[in-house]
């Protein structure tokens, strides 16, 4: 087993970053956001040295998503099981300021969702990744990633009779 230069991920890790600090953000309140992107950097430069990744970008995305979910789970409560499919990441928690309403407007739909289909979604639509590259990320075949993308993408439109980041009425759908 050769040890691994951070050289080669540097790159990967610089672009990531930010987008991990956002994903996280979404998700968990502060500080406990940057923890979690701390604590995922760690565990991604730790494995790089240990052994040769496939999929980097995967692995690390993968590990952000398996870090959101234990800590949901941590702060539920001890009766309600939560189920990463049925459940969403909506909580107590509030946005910083009210100046951004329309970042408010996205937040609040996508924390509708469930916490699969939100991270499917952020991964395909925020990360730029394919379906099948969310497939792996999330260990997933490539037609439940492709349905829980759709999903996500549907699922605000029929909560609400408006849109969720315009405020104007959604198309009513014949059916």
């Amino acid at each position: 087993m050769q040890p691994q230069s951070n050289a080669a991920i540097d790159p990967l890790i610089q672009d990531n970053w930010p987008k991990l600090k956002r994903f996280f953000r979404a998700k968990v309140p502060e500080p406990d956001c940057y923890e979690l992107v701390q604590d995922t950097l760690m565990e991604f430069v730790k494995k790089h040295r240990e052994k040769v990744l496939d999929n980097p970008r995967a692995y690390l995305w993968g590990s952000a998503r398996f870090k959101v979910l234990k800590y949901i789970d941590g702060k539920r409560s001890a009766t309600a099981e939560f189920d990463s499919k049925i459940h969403s990441v909506m909580g107590p928690q509030t946005t910083l300021s009210v100046r951004f309403d329309r970042r408010d407007k996205l937040m609040n739909a996508l924390r509708s969702l469930t916490a699969e289909q939100q991270i499917a979604f952020e991964l395909h639509y925020g990360e730029g990744m394919t379906n099948e590259e969310v497939a792996q990320t999330m260990e997933l075949s490539p037609a439940t990633a492709k349905r829980r993308i759709k999903e996500a993408r549907e699922r605000p439109r029929s909560c609400s009779p408006t849109h969720p980041i315009s405020g104007s009425p959604t198309p009513a759908r014949s059916g």
